[in-house]
């Protein structure tokens, strides 16, 4: 009976060190309309959990804001007291969508990479975001986006204001 108790208690050290979370990375979209026709969501990919509705649901009337939050879940191991000599490797999160008014379209891209590097005293992770836009068609309008917010710790979530203006 007594030989069963150090396996065991070497199987519950290694999994207290190695836990994982599953937590989720959230892309929280403002999306700013600051023209007089209404933003109408053409597409969007790059979703883990369906959105709740049909895109026409998401569309953002003149002079107004939205927030849109989309969530990714994601095993990361978590911080907490005491040593770890691993972190999960997780996947990219990535965001892809096109808003269209009076034929302008503007596509946004985000990405975040969590890639686990080479820490001080043990391994960590290094988060990188990255947004781009495309903007096409007639040039009367204007798209911006900016990430203006960044959870530097795991889930990494972060903000994206995403603007079409006049």
């Amino acid at each position: 009976m007594h030989t069963y108790k150090l396996p065991i208690l070497a199987l519950l050290l290694f999994y207290s060190i190695n836990a994982n979370s599953m937590t989720d990375t959230v892309i929280t979209l403002k999306l700013s309309n600051n023209t007089f026709g209404t933003l109408k969501l053409k597409n969007i990919s790059g979703l883990e959990v369906p959105l709740n509705g049909p895109l026409i649901t998401f569309n953002v009337g003149p002079g107004t804001k939205e927030f849109l939050d989309i969530p990714y879940p994601r095993p990361f191991t978590l911080d907490k007291s005491g040593w770890q000599p691993r972190r999960q490797k997780i996947a990219p999160v990535s965001l892809d969508l096109e808003y269209e008014v009076h034929g302008y379209r503007c596509r946004l891209k985000t990405r975040m990479d969590a890639p686990v590097g080479y820490g001080v005293l043990e391994p960590d992770y290094k988060p990188d975001w990255k947004i781009t836009v495309e903007p096409s068609g007639n040039g009367q309008y204007k798209c911006n986006a900016t990430i203006s917010k960044k959870m530097t710790k795991p889930p990494f979530s972060y903000m994206v204001d995403f603007s079409i203006s006049k």
